[in-house]
């Protein structure tokens, strides 16, 4: 099974919004707070957004086979980019994550180093 799977520009900004709040997390905090953003499988047509600060519930088009984990504020910045598109498609090859609409973009899983 392949992820490959298409999704509302402006939900899914909505969805991945409000990462760059890691920056401004109390000194000490910042440490604890996830850096990554997950998408996850959810119900037929639906997929889990899981940012540090946020979870939503996504309407999609298509078939997501495994939990994606990419970095929150790059992902927020390529959405931001793809807000105009209408509808974005994503898909998943070897370890990468593509994103496509009025442009195309590409962002490695996320590496907690």
């Amino acid at each position: 099974m392949v992820t490959n799977f298409t999704l509302d520009a402006l939900e899914f900004l909505m969805a991945v919004s409000n990462s760059r709040k890691i920056k401004r997390s109390p000194v000490g905090g910042r440490s604890k707070i996830p850096r990554d953003t997950l998408i996850t499988p959810g119900d037929t047509n639906h997929v889990v957004i899981e940012t540090p600060l946020m979870r939503r519930n996504v309407e999609i088009n298509g078939k997501v086979a495994e939990q994606i984990s990419v970095d929150a504020e790059k992902l927020e910045k390529i959405a931001g980019a793809l807000q105009g598109s209408g509808r974005i498609r994503i898909w998943v090859q070897d370890k990468m994550v593509f994103l496509e609409g009025s442009a195309k973009f590409s962002i490695p899983f996320y590496d907690a180093k």
